[in-house]
């Protein structure tokens, strides 16, 4: 089999797929091996490792692409083992470079929304669920970022508004000393790409009275762009990050302008090999098993669409377990303080692994995320079989409106699976099992830089009370680390600290 063809291909060659991920994927598949060691992402220990298991030098040798490592004054740790490791990684002909076109054409959805979202209003809904899907595809098809929004889930899209804010801000340094916009070079990239839509049909399932499920049974997805252009102003963002990331591995000037100007090069190569790009719904269908899904609610006299339960309704449907999805929201609890919702939230969540039921820990939840548990909470097949309980619960909170961010004193759980007991305890971001030594999340240098210092849990309030809430305790954790990448950045560290990484 081609390696081309290989399930992880695409997960060993993009460049966002974690390094500890990198790394289990270099132990199981060897084959690999050449693939993760062309991954930016793949970090001077790693690829030794590769080295030394023997997989990764033939090939390297048969390509005439390694060059034998060269000791540098920065070492890291080899992950599969205790020592350490210095080396840098071959200068290859043709390096990956952030997954080629696939990547290029996710920064241009993801930067579509970065550039937009902060400064859109809740913009209309739909009068029907099949309109607010039209609305969303329409608006992705003409690259319409207020379109989007607009179509989505008040109640989910605002959780994540504060980490958009900081997305827009992040800037880099060029090599000549000019401010790259991460934000204004998505947006070129955006101006450079044609998409279009055509034929969309649908079939609509209502699921409750504000929940409807809407199959994309028919239409084509086009897209076009100039291979040259979008690949030139890719590269004006990206370029930064390359210089600072090959000085820190060794790299000489001449070398480093060898590598920027081959990876373009394959840019451009793996651009023209993908567009002009088409996909059709039977295509997904084909691919997932099922028409591609769309799930939308209802949110005051409008229709929207719900990211967090299609993403729920697309596991569902990839289990293929045929158990049948929830069907009515749960009622929710009433808290009177931030503490009382993390309590609250704590028993359910207990509840909710020790009996497979997913309705306790849903009532102790804000509506978009009760929504996606009552749905699917059961289908999930977790918990059953442990026997927990909450030992503690102590916190204290700051409100700023209808936001509080609660500080957690400690969270005490005990209990067991089988015949193995345990106990957790959690204080601020420090963590203990079983009585050991706590560990915290900013004693990890790179974690301590990105602010884990600051990581709270956030509770909202809604018509009836309080509710922590995990999705904006997740946004408000991203947007505490665009913050401080933005920081970085204007100080002109944040190069140094991605090459380091």
């Amino acid at each position: 089999m081609s390696v081309l063809n290989h399930p992880f291909y695409a997960e060993a060659a993009h460049p966002l797929t974690p390094q500890a991920r990198l790394a289990e994927l270099a132990a199981a598949y060897p084959e690999l091996h050449p693939v993760i060691a062309s991954n930016p992402a793949c970090y001077p220990g790693l690829l030794a490792w590769m080295r030394e298991h023997g997989t990764l030098a033939p090939v390297a040798e048969q390509q005439a692409v390694a060059q034998q490592p060269v000791e540098l004054p920065v070492e890291q740790p080899n992950p599969f083992g205790s020592t350490t490791v210095k080396t840098r990684p071959a200068l290859g002909k043709k390096p990956l470079l952030i997954g080629g076109a696939i990547a290029l054409v996710v920064l241009l959805v993801g930067g579509g929304t970065w550039a937009y979202a902060a400064i859109s209003s809740k913009l209309g809904g739909a009068s029907t669920p099949q309109a607010a899907v039209e609305k969303l595809l329409n608006g992705a098809a003409d690259l319409d970022p207020l379109s989007v929004y607009g179509a989505l889930s008040p109640a989910e899209v605002e959780s994540f508004q504060a980490s958009f804010e900081k997305l827009g801000e992040l800037t880099t340094e060029a090599p000549d000393g000019a401010q790259v916009n991460y934000q204004k070079q998505l947006e070129e990239m955006m101006s450079l790409t044609q998409v279009s839509l055509d034929g969309l049909r649908f079939e609509v399932e209502e699921i409750d009275d504000e929940i409807a499920a809407v199959a994309v049974t028919g239409g084509e997805l086009r897209v076009d762009a100039d291979p040259e252009k979008l690949a030139d102003a890719y590269f004006e963002m990206m370029k930064p990050q390359l210089i600072a990331q090959y000085t820190e591995w060794g790299f000489s000037d001449e070398e480093i302008e060898d590598v920027v100007d081959e990876a373009r090069s394959s840019a451009v190569d793996g651009l023209a090999d993908t567009f002009p790009y088409s996909l059709t719904a039977g295509e997904i269908g084909e691919e997932i098993g099922h028409d591609p899904t769309i799930i939308a609610v209802k949110e005051g006299n409008s229709w929207y669409v719900s990211p967090l339960l299609t993403m729920g309704e697309l596991m569902y449907q990839s289990r293929g377990t045929g158990q049948p999805r929830g069907t009515l929201v749960a009622k929710a609890e009433t808290f009177a303080t931030p503490e009382e919702a993390l309590d609250g939230f704590a028993q359910g969540a207990v509840e909710y692994l020790n009996t497979g039921e997913p309705a306790a820990l849903a009532r102790s939840l804000p509506l978009a995320e009760r929504r996606l548990l009552s749905l699917y909470g059961e289908a999930a097949g977790l918990g059953q079989g442990l026997s927990l309980e909450v030992a503690d619960v102590s916190a204290s909170s700051v409100k700023a409106g209808d936001i509080a961010r609660i500080e957690l004193e400690n969270l005490a759980i005990s209990g067991g699976s089988g015949y193995r007991a345990w106990s957790v305890e959690v204080s601020g971001v420090c963590a203990q099992a079983n009585g050991s030594s706590p560990a915290c999340l900013d004693d990890v240098p790179l974690l301590d830089k990105l602010g884990a210092v600051d990581l709270q849990l956030i509770a909202v309030k809604q018509s009836s009370g309080w509710f922590v809430s995990p999705v904006r305790t997740v946004s408000d954790a991203a947007a505490i680390v665009m913050d401080n990448l933005v920081t970085l950045s204007n100080r002109g560290e944040l190069e140094d600290l991605l090459a380091s990484n």
